[in-house]
């Protein structure tokens, strides 16, 4: 697993945490059925590039990125090993999909914004207030 943040911040450790907390609850437990390896790089690309060489020469099942720049080191380095990304903006306008309905290749993930849908949002919300306006 590739992180893009600091080990030691709060908000690490509480990403972390709920991230075991799934696994658990999948019946994934880290160091009974699951071995998971730790690479933390943030805000430098060498490094986030040297940490994707080191986890890629561990021939992992699959591979996780957090952000942008920790998945599109985790690519640059394989084409062959499955990657998840989380807290991906734009994975399509990343060149990291072919399309957010078929990712195509060794990529998939969640966005944790589509640009497409921000469109229906704005629609659904302009309908709800209409609505609620109404309704008073």
């Amino acid at each position: 697993m590739l992180i893009g943040y600091a080990e030691k911040h709060a908000e690490t450790q509480a990403r972390l945490a709920a991230f075991r907390k799934g696994l658990d609850a999948l019946g994934w437990t880290e160091g009974r059925n699951v071995l998971i390896d730790y690479r933390f790089a943030p805000a430098d690309p060498d490094q986030a590039q040297q940490f994707a060489r080191e986890l890629v020469a561990l021939r992992p099942e699959v591979l996780v990125g957090n952000s942008t720049p920790a998945t599109a080191a985790l690519l640059h380095e394989t084409h062959s090993i499955p990657i998840v990304f989380v807290g991906v903006s734009d994975p399509l306008g990343s060149g990291f999909v072919a399309s957010i309905a078929r990712p195509g290749g060794n990529v998939t993930g969640f966005t944790n914004f589509e640009p497409s849908l921000t469109g229906n949002g704005l629609n659904s919300s302009r309908k709800w207030r209409l609505v609620s306006r109404g309704s008073r």
